[in-house]
């Protein structure tokens, strides 16, 4: 079931500066279904996630429509879509320095004999949890980054 997917299409289509009309009519779809996928009482199918990544050009749809179901939200680390590029960049060194430093050793000598033994275990889930994970999170976020122009007026305080 899906939970919280259809507040990010919604968010997609408006980001894209798609009216209803006109996504429907991309979509091939029409506006009547369009509303029940963005209220979600009508769940996505595959080929329409694909579509809507494509039309609305936000790659990051696939990802949550992946993240939002079963399989996906028991590996796919949750992601914030709102956080800005420098952040995204910085956690993104962090967690490559964490690995680099820390656990890439240790997963050198555990991968030695090509397979994980139960002395081992407890070792690689920690360095699947506490650094394959957090480098995930932070290469998806990045992938992800919203990269706008700044707006110079946007900003601009009241005379």
């Amino acid at each position: 079931m899906q939970t919280y997917f259809h507040t990010v299409i919604k968010d997609s289509r408006l980001k894209a500066g798609l009216s209803k009309v006109t996504a429907a009519r991309l979509l091939s779809v029409s506006e009547r279904t369009l509303a029940s996928y963005e209220n979600g009482s009508v769940g996505v199918d595959d080929e329409m996630a694909v579509r809507m990544a494509q039309v609305y050009k936000c790659p990051a749809i696939i990802y949550y429509w992946t993240q939002d179901n079963a399989c996906g939200r028991m590996w796919l680390p949750k992601i914030d879509n709102n956080c800005c590029l420098s952040q995204n960049i910085l956690s993104s060194f962090a967690s490559v320095n964490a690995m680099q430093k820390d656990y890439i050793p240790q997963l050198v000598v555990i991968g030695q004999d090509n397979k994980i033994d139960g002395t081992e275990q407890g070792l690689f889930v920690k360095i699947r949890e506490k650094g394959l994970k957090p480098l995930m999170k932070s290469t998806i976020s990045l992938l992800f980054t919203a990269i706008k122009k700044a707006d110079p007026l946007k900003n601009r305080s009241a005379f």
